[in-house]
């Protein structure tokens, strides 16, 4: 007997891929674990964007806003490669509380490091897509983004589940415990090391964004304090402004793009992303913010091309590009290749932070009709994530699974 066709059943979801609510161009997310197998105590480094470092280091704010951290907690380090060498490149520090990922702030170019921690000026931009784009990628994931987890006055106690790390494509970073931390402690943490974990062709930085001049640098600064002061048409005007004076500001058209996302502009906003893309093809961020509109517009054969590009440029901290190039292989029918990318994306979520990739990983078995095999992987979702966006539905597609199963033993 000839099973049915489990193709359309993943789609319905996709609709809500990669674009973030309306306003959204700031937050943080729960980090996907990247690269190979790691040991206990690191951490591979999540994919926030950023801008390029400010030309003055980053110091504590001499007058915290008693309103939102009564207990200002000062932190300051170092990062090193663990040949005891500082990193090639700027490196993004980032906090991580439970599901909570925000940056907070980068490295000099000594690989040194100091802040405020939770300071909402600190000068890093923070994205929706924080590490991973899953809190404006229709919920595959439990990310809480955005806020301060440090603004109460119990902000010691809400750091039992906290620790610091480093961000930098293909480098594996120990990570720091800040459960012992009080706010009168001596701000040193000592030395975060990375450890090499890969070649990475991929920036999070772009070299050409660095060489903007002074003018097309000015007006992107003004974008970000506008957005920061929630001025989004500020921003848009500011950015446009970079973007005329310097057309390969590739960091400006990727900025540029988000808002373009934000204000429902999404043609203009795939235009901006692939200018970046062009602008400095190695510039990672916006390939994974084209490939979110790719998918949220059944483009499976163009999205296929982007996360192929990604996943080159970076292979190894990118669980989400990997779980894209499945969604559209999937869909292309291309079954091979959607399980060799799904079964990487598992790989590589040591977390279990993505359980949709058992559920696509069901569905491709099920097209192939190992239904026990399938049912397994369904299962395994509800294991994972039994309140998640998708259990209801799982558990429709496990049901019809198991019947699907017994018809053909019969």
């Amino acid at each position: 007997m000839r099973g049915r066709s489990w193709g359309l059943l993943l789609v319905p979801a996709l609709c809500l891929i990669g674009l973030p609510a309306a306003g959204q161009t700031s937050g943080g997310t729960v980090p996907a674990t990247g690269g190979t197998t790691q040991p206990a105590g690191t951490t591979t480094g999540s994919r926030p964007v950023v801008t390029p470092p400010p030309t003055t280091f980053p110091r504590p704010a001499q007058e915290p806003s008693i309103s939102e951290m009564p207990r200002p907690i000062y932190l300051s380090g170092q990062v090193r490669l663990d040949e005891g060498t500082p990193p090639p490149s700027t490196v993004v520090i980032e906090s991580v509380c439970g599901s909570t990922v925000r940056a907070e702030a980068y490295t000099d170019s000594k690989g040194g490091f100091a802040f405020q921690l939770g300071d909402k000026n600190n000068g890093v931009m923070q994205d929706a897509s924080m590490g991973s784009p899953l809190s404006q990628m229709g919920g595959f994931g439990s990310t809480q983004t955005g806020g301060n987890p440090f603004g109460q006055s119990s902000a010691e106690r809400l750091l039992m589940n906290c620790e610091l790390r480093a961000v930098l494509p293909g480098y594996q970073s120990a990570a720091i415990s800040l459960a012992a931390r009080r706010f009168m402690d001596n701000p040193d943490l000592g030395t975060i090391i990375m450890h090499r974990i890969g070649r990475v062709e991929g920036v999070l930085i772009s070299a050409k964004s660095l060489a903007a001049p002074k003018d097309a640098r000015k007006a992107f600064e003004k974008s970000t304090d506008a957005e920061k002061k929630n001025k989004p048409d500020e921003a848009y005007k500011e950015l446009t402004k970079a973007v005329q004076i310097y057309p390969d500001y590739a960091e400006a058209w990727f900025a540029l793009g988000k808002l373009q996302v934000a204000r429902n502009q999404l043609s203009e906003a795939r235009q901006s992303f692939e200018t970046a893309i062009q602008r400095d093809p190695k510039f990672l961020e916006p390939y994974l913010r084209l490939a979110g509109l790719q998918a949220a517009g059944r483009e499976w054969e163009s999205l296929v091309g982007t996360t192929e590009s990604l996943l080159r440029l970076d292979p190894y901290d990118y669980t989400w590009g990997y779980f894209l190039n499945a969604v559209a292989n999937f869909n292309l029918r291309n079954l091979d290749a959607a399980e060799k990318s799904v079964r990487q994306a598992q790989k590589m979520d040591s977390p279990g932070e993505y359980p949709r990739t058992w559920q696509l990983l069901g569905l491709i078995l099920a097209n192939r009709q190992q239904y026990p095999e399938a049912a397994s992987a369904l299962r395994q979702y509800l294991v994972v994530a039994p309140q998640g966006p998708d259990a209801d539905a799982v558990r429709e597609q496990l049901a019809q699974i198991d019947a699907e199963a017994s018809a053909t033993e019969r």
